[in-house]
């Protein structure tokens, strides 16, 4: 899926906990489709039927696990036995966390996964085990101010894939509350982060909520986007569906 130089891969969020609003995701064309499990409305048992489904779509399923104090490294295990092979981790803010997480993430002698029978292996076929290390994709989220600072050796970190910038916490961290999504410093810490990831040889990438904005970014140089999600396509379609029917 990814890879330098190869052409930006682009996927949508899903957070309504619907397996039929990822499915359609899914014949829609898209790359990917994270399943958020951070902010969706998704519980385990959901999180099982949501890959078996991307899978069953043929497409590829990317999992953003619950975030807590720190990087929530429970769960990438699970994650990993059902059959996700791309993970998004939010909050990542040191080079110790991303460590972390590559030593959860990845079987030895690249990390510390435990060995298991799981659903992956069931679904992949017995060449999982030796064959997932090489093909796992673990993306880092720079969502702080302290992330971009330290993004630099996030990145150098083997097993990260990327480093992934999530805008509107890293907005609210640098501006307060409310945000400011459109200031001089914020662009900078936006391409910064992207230069030190292209720099490590690691893959670019951010969330976007428009068009526009996706094809801006892509000119930008990043690799790999996610452009909005189920509830904000939903919205939006229901939205001109009530202005187009309600009489003026």
């Amino acid at each position: 899926m990814l890879g330098r130089g190869k052409p930006p891969v682009i996927g949508t969020v899903n957070v309504l906990g619907s397996i039929e609003a990822i499915e359609l995701a899914c014949h829609a064309g898209f790359d990917f489709v994270l399943v958020d499990w951070q902010h969706g409305s998704f519980d385990r048992n959901l999180m099982r039927e949501a890959v078996r489904a991307i899978d069953a779509a043929g497409c590829i399923a990317m999992a953003r696990p619950p975030a807590a104090v720190g990087v929530d490294l429970g769960s990438i295990e699970w994650l990993l036995d059902m059959g996700y092979r791309a993970l998004l981790m939010p909050m990542v803010n040191t080079a110790d966390e991303a460590r972390a997480i590559v030593e959860a993430a990845y079987y030895a002698p690249c990390g510390k996964r435990s060995v298991a029978s799981c659903r992956a292996n069931i679904h992949y076929g017995k060449e999982y085990r030796q064959t997932i290390n090489n093909e796992l994709v673990v993306l880092a989220m720079i969502e702080t101010v302290q992330a971009v600072q330290n993004a630099e050796q996030i990145a150098a970190i083997k097993g990260i894939t990327g480093c992934f910038i999530g805008g509107g916490d890293l907005g609210v961290d640098m501006a307060g509350i409310d945000g400011e999504f459109d200031s001089k410093e914020f662009e900078q810490a936006i391409e910064r982060v992207r230069q030190v990831t292209v720099a490590a040889g690691k893959v670019p990438a951010i969330a976007m909520n428009d068009p526009g904005g996706v094809r801006r970014r892509i000119e930008q140089g990043f690799e790999l986007l996610t452009y909005a999600t189920d509830l904000r396509f939903m919205n939006g379609a229901l939205n001109h569906a009530h202005d187009e029917v309600r009489p003026v």
